[in-house]
């Protein structure tokens, strides 16, 4: 892959990442409709990862400051156990997932409902409580299957529970860092052969990463909370149709 390659796939990771589409399930879609796409080397895919990662600190920081406290720790914690209870059994699945363009559709079919009736639900009042922060943190969990965007499933069920957009979103994504941090560290624990990168492949598609995720962040945070949700959900919904379509008439099989 070019350095080109490398900088679209760092906007691609930085936009998908927070907005409600999955950026799981559009790399799985490359992977699997364009035969010549080759997956990212591990370290580089870290990378973007981190880069994100650091998005939601920056964007955060004050936020994060203020869940330095031991009822808010706890709800994180509760949440990361919710996350891990979900998507270690499902780890293995997950992956398998990832080679099935017509799971990946399915998914990405089940976010656009998802959101299609978060956009409708109406603003909430309820408090933030260790039962809510768990669901969250369960559902968080089920997005490691590839179209099913995490954002997405956790804000909406944020939404559905009675939490107040802004509340919604700001615990949807603190709870992410411990889950993106384990996640990807774990990932590097695990993999034995990591080939040499040019600091330029990094360097420059982690700060193209950054800070289009700053942006994305932005914008999905203010799409939530002014519930304008339904032209992702549309979205989500005619790439699943498009995908079963190509899959019936047998173009990709």
């Amino acid at each position: 892959m070019n350095f080109w390659f490398f900088i679209f796939l760092s906007i691609l990771q930085g936009a998908t990442e927070f907005l409600p589409v999955s950026s799981s399930g559009h790399l799985a879609i490359f992977q699997n409709l364009l035969k010549t796409f080759k997956e990212p080397p591990i370290f580089f895919d870290l990378t973007l990862h981190l880069a994100t990662l650091f998005s939601i600190l920056i964007y955060y920081r004050k936020k994060i400051k203020s869940y330095l406290n031991f009822n808010s720790i706890l709800f994180l914690f509760v949440g990361t156990l919710g996350t891990g209870i979900v998507a270690f059994p499902l780890k293995e699945i997950a992956k398998e997932a990832f080679s099935s363009i017509f799971a990946v559709s399915c998914f990405l079919f089940l976010t656009g409902i998802i959101l299609f009736f978060a956009s409708g639900v109406k603003e909430g009042n309820k408090k933030l409580d260790l039962k809510t922060a768990f669901l969250i943190g369960l559902f968080q969990g089920f997005a490691v299957f590839p179209g099913l965007s995490r954002s997405g499933t956790t804000i909406s069920l944020g939404l559905f529970l009675g939490l107040p957009s802004a509340v919604a979103c700001e615990f949807s994504f603190i709870l992410s860092i411990p889950a993106i941090a384990g996640a990807n560290f774990l990932e590097f624990l695990n993999e034995k052969n990591i080939p040499f990168i040019s600091i330029k492949y990094l360097l420059i598609p982690f700060i193209t990463a950054f800070l289009v995720g700053l942006i994305f962040l932005h914008f999905t945070n203010k799409i939530f909370i002014e519930r304008k949700l339904k032209p992702f959900s549309i979205y989500c919904i005619i790439i699943s149709v498009l995908i079963f379509g190509a899959l019936t008439y047998g173009k990709y099989l």
